[in-house]
This record gives structure tokens, C-alpha cells and sequence, in this order.
């Protein structure tokens, strides 16, 4: 006599009443006597190996078997990384682009019937994209693997990632890598990420000079010297700070072609003309033009001296009042000794 089972969807016959040697489904045996046989089954399993597949030649990979009926069954959470790219779900190829099944892909025990013994699963990956936010406004979307060109903008000397990395500089128009980027940022995993580039803007030198007044004895005696003028005058820029008097290397303040003869032979009322340039250490260069105006400041002809000292009053003076002074005063009726007492008052 012959017997056989037949399993139901999504479970293996074992053998009969339990027994090892009664291993095939269908079982012959001669009948000389009563007996009982029941047919045993165990649920099917499917081992599945997850291959990280970062490239044609990656071997990393993690297996997990599913049992039919199984409760709460899930593809792993892998953890995984690569460098540029986000995983996005599982794919049945390795070369596959487009998600297959979710990162935790339930499992169906239809998946589980239709897939076993084995089924090879593998990790599918998306470029990341970047965005790079410029502090003038303006912003780009980039993938991992983009080259970009820095915004070229008048006066714009140069583009940093921020305060944190003050040495790492670069050009306007010049053009860099996303993965550089990201490297130095250290968001080479993360998608979606924002990266912030600050200008670095170059402002010109400002020189503060003014007209100077120097007398004819100042003049003769070389008092009136290139060092005496640096003193006089000063320059700052905004990268560079305050410039220094002179040739600094990276920048500088100067007279230009300064002549001290003919300064000490400059004669009353003589004005000379000075050019004053100053340079920052991005070579910006400016310049400035002050006079001087030199003024013979000795009495050509002494008067009498007689009275008492006379009090030149401001406040009077030109008021159609002598301001203090005598009717017949040398200061209010001489052109040249009126015209040197207005400019000490200032009128």
C-alpha cells in the first residue's frame, strides 16, 4: 500500500509520525496489520543576503533567514555608508537605480513562498545633493560629484566656508569640487545638506591728511623732513588695520617724490603740493593730494614800541571797531601786517 501528503503553501513535509527514516512524501508499505501515520511539515524559510554594493568589486554583505508565518519579519537596518551617496532602498540587481523594496521592507509570506530557498538583495544608492548658500543672496543646488565656479563680484576678494576654517581661502571664479566641500565640512554622508560661503570684500585705503602750514624759518633750518610729514599723517583699511608709516612688505603710506630742497627754498607764500599714497596688502592703492603753504612770519619793519600791550578782540574785530587796537595801528592799516593778523584770527 502506498500513501501519500501534500504540504500547504509555505510549509515542507518532514516525514511520517516523526519518525527520520520515513522521509519521503510518498511512503509504500504492506499491510499486515493496523496502523496510524500522520504526515509531519515544518514552515519554508528563505535565507536572503543583503550586498552592501558600493561597487562591482564590494563583498560586504549580511544574510537573514525568514520563516513562513513569521511575525514583525523586516529587511536589517544596515547602517551602511558611502561617501557621496545615500542608501535609498534594496534593489533584486546590482546594477538596479530605482528602489525595489524600502529600507525595512516588510516580509510578506508571499514574498517568502515566491523567493525561496535563497534570494540575493542589493543596497541601491542616490547621489547626494548639496545646497550652497552665497551670504550675497544668491544659491545653487549641486551633487556630490559637481564642480562649481565661485561667484566673480566687484570688489569681492575672495570666498570663505566661515569662521571656523579662517585659513581655507578661495578665488573668485575659481572653480572647486563638491567633495572637497564636503570633506572639510565632514558632510560628505549627508544629503541635503547646506553649505555657506562668506565673501571676503576688499575696501581701499583711506588716508587722513590735511593742508599744513609751516613758516619760512621751519623751511631753511630742513625741519620740514619726509619723516616729520609721516608723522602728520596716517592711513587704515579695513583687512589691514592701521598702515604704518613707510614700507611695510604687505602694504604702505608714502610721500611720493618728496623734494626737501625745494621745500628749503620755498619762499613766503609759496604752496607745494603733496601726493600721498597709500597701499593695502591686496594692492589697492590710494591716493591723496594735501598742500603746503609756507608764510614769512617775521616782522619786516619794527614800529615804536609806546602805550601799554593792546588786546586783539575777536569778537570786535572787523565789526567796524579796531577790536582793541589803536586807530593808527600798524595791524589794522598796514596791507601785509592786517592781512597776517586776519589769518591768525581766522577771518
Amino acid at each position: 500500500m502506498t500513501i501519500s501528503a501534500s504540504s500547504s503553501t509555505g510549509y515542507d513535509f518532514t516525514n511520517w509520525n516523526n519518525d527520520s527514516s520515513m522521509s519521503s512524501s510518498s511512503y509504500g508499505f504492506f499491510v499486515n496489520s493496523g496502523g496510524t501515520y500522520t504526515a509531519y511539515a515544518k514552515a519554508g524559510n528563505i535565507d536572503v543576503t543583503f550586498w552592501r554594493n558600493t561597487s562591482a568589486s564590494d563583498s560586504e554583505k549580511t544574510t537573514k533567514s525568514y520563516a513562513y508565518g513569521g511575525i514583525n519579519q523586516a529587511f536589517p537596518a544596515v547602517g551602511w555608508q558611502m561617501a557621496g551617496y545615500h542608501m535609498t532602498g534594496w534593489g533584486n540587481n546590482s546594477y538596479d537605480k530605482t528602489v525595489g523594496y524600502p529600507l525595512l521592507c516588510g516580509v510578506a509570506n508571499s514574498w517568502i513562498e515566491s523567493n525561496r530557498p535563497s534570494k540575493n538583495i542589493y543596497a541601491v544608492w542616490q547621489e547626494n545633493e548639496y545646497i550652497i548658500e552665497y551670504d550675497t543672496g544668491a544659491s545653487a543646488t549641486v551633487k556630490y560629484s559637481d564642480a562649481v565656479t565661485l561667484p566673480n563680484q566687484h570688489m569681492c576678494i575672495g570666498w570663505i566656508l566661515g569662521e571656523a576654517y579662517p585659513d581655507i581661502k578661495y578665488t573668485p571664479g575659481e572653480s572647486i569640487q563638491v567633495a572637497d566641500l564636503c570633506r572639510i565640512l565632514g558632510i560628505e554622508y549627508t544629503d541635503k545638506a547646506v553649505i555657506h560661503m562668506y565673501a571676503l570684500w576688499e575696501h581701499e585705503p583711506t588716508i587722513e591728511a590735511d593742508d599744513m602750514f609751516f613758516s619760512i624759518k621751519q623751511a631753511r633750518n630742513g625741519s620740514i623732513t619726509e619723516q616729520l610729514i609721516g608723522s602728520l599723517i596716517s592711513a587704515t583699511d579695513v583687512e589691514d588695520g592701521d598702515i604704518a608709516y613707510g614700507d611695510n612688505g604687505i602694504n604702505y603710506l608714502k610721500v611720493k617724490e618728496f623734494d626737501e630742497h625745494k621745500i628749503k627754498s620755498a619762499c613766503d607764500k609759496d604752496i607745494i603740493e603733496l601726493e600721498l599714497e597709500a597701499k593695502d596688502s591686496y594692492g589697492n592703492i590710494t591716493q591723496k593730494t594735501i598742500s603746503i603753504t609756507f608764510t614769512d612770519t617775521q616782522v619786516k619793519e619794527r614800529t615804536k614800541a609806546f602805550g601799554k600791550i593792546r588786546f586783539i578782540s575777536e569778537k570786535y574785530y572787523g565789526k567796524n571797531k579796531a577790536g582793541g587796537l589803536m586807530e593808527n595801528s600798524r595791524w589794522l592799516n598796514d596791507p601785509e601786517f592786517n592781512f597776517l593778523l586776519r589769518k591768525a584770527l581766522a577771518i
